[in-house]
């Protein structure tokens, strides 16, 4: 089977042209898990079975020219699962797959310029950044039709690295040496975005609404906290050169991030209480998100696996075919990742 993807025309985000697309359709044990299904998606292939056992791992591979590297995906408000992409050829876009990867209803929607993360919004939405420093988003009706419209992501050309929902409803994204915030509803390509400035060493990274009512972002060497009215407080982190990447709330009330310089992950409390806890096998932690199982589930872009961890730090392994990039819960509350190299990409899940 393969998937097959409709192209609709190019989109200019920095041009903010507005088109409507009509798509057709220290730490416990490490236990290691090897049961995988791999379906390789072909082009004019019917609707695939989905494995209903837990641990269960079922992998799309994406055909040319949809191949790249580790894109990033999130659940959509209709049911599926929207995720960016880049082609060995210069093709960047947006695309969608049906959480059993049935082919009529996959669609692509190709961009001018690379898209980065993506995200659904408070206003039921698909929202993504570019690394032009400029947003984009995919309007759903009823009627299955689709409408963009580009929004420019403050002044001056920085590459927006993370965006998020916020617990305030807002968008929160983390743009140069600066945290974003823009309105989902204001519906406008002009609309005014809302900077709050960082200091002048600050590289914020990834951004993931927490349990207390403010945000958390990850930096180069701390984790940082900023409430909705702009109030920064910063957290050093215990292991120098720890690079933290991925950041999300966990189960137990606290925030959990990936730690790409170091074989750890972290566990931050709203407070600001740090543990890091080893993963054994694991190289550079990427992506992090907590699942509906009660456990966090973690990518590294150097190992083709999957991580689980439980809250108490017990580590359990699912080998892949190739690195997983990004993760995020799926519509079926399945856990959903996007996987590949250079030379060839897929998009898989696991059986919860």
């Amino acid at each position: 089977m393969r998937i097959s993807f409709s192209f609709i025309s190019r989109l200019s985000l920095l041009g903010l042209l507005v088109l409507c697309l009509v798509a057709c359709g220290s730490t416990g044990g490490n236990t290691n898990t090897t049961s995988t299904t791999h379906k390789t998606v072909a082009q004019g292939g019917t609707k695939s079975t989905p494995r209903a056992a837990p641990g269960k791992i079922t992998e799309f591979d994406l055909p040319a020219p949809l191949v790249g590297g580790q894109d990033t995906i999130t659940a959509g408000s209709d049911g599926n699962l929207w995720f960016t992409y880049q082609t060995t050829t210069g093709e960047n876009g947006v695309g969608r797959i049906t959480p059993t990867g049935q082919t009529k209803v996959v669609a692509s929607f190709p961009l001018q310029d690379r898209p980065l993360e993506i995200v659904t919004g408070s206003d039921g939405n698909v929202w993504f950044t570019t690394i032009a420093g400029e947003l984009g988003r995919i309007t759903i009706d009823p009627t299955n039709k689709f409408k963009f419209t580009g929004f420019a992501g403050g002044s001056g050309f920085y590459t927006i690295n993370d965006i998020t929902t916020g617990p305030d409803g807002n968008l929160w994204y983390t743009r140069g040496i600066a945290i974003m915030r823009i309105t989902p509803s204001a519906g406008s390509p002009t609309s005014t975005v809302t900077p709050f400035p960082l200091s002048a060493t600050s590289s914020p990274n990834q951004i993931a609404a927490g349990p207390d009512g403010n945000l958390w972002f990850t930096e180069d060497a701390a984790i940082g906290r900023i409430t909705p009215t702009g109030t920064v407080t910063a957290f050093a982190l215990p292991t120098a050169h720890s690079d933290p990447a991925g950041i999300t709330a966990g189960p137990d009330g606290n925030l959990w991030f990936a730690q790409e310089g170091t074989d750890q992950l972290g566990r931050i409390t709203p407070k600001g209480s740090i543990t890091e806890f080893a993963l054994p096998g694991f190289t550079t932690p990427t992506d992090i998100t907590a699942g509906p199982d009660g456990n966090l589930w973690f990518t590294d872009q150097d190992k083709a696996a999957i991580g689980r961890i439980t809250p108490t730090g017990k580590v359990t392994t699912f080998s892949l075919h190739a690195p997983a990039g990004d993760v995020t819960i799926g519509p079926d509350k399945n856990i959903w990742f996007t996987e590949g190299t250079l030379a060839n990409t897929g998009i898989g899940y696991i059986t919860l």
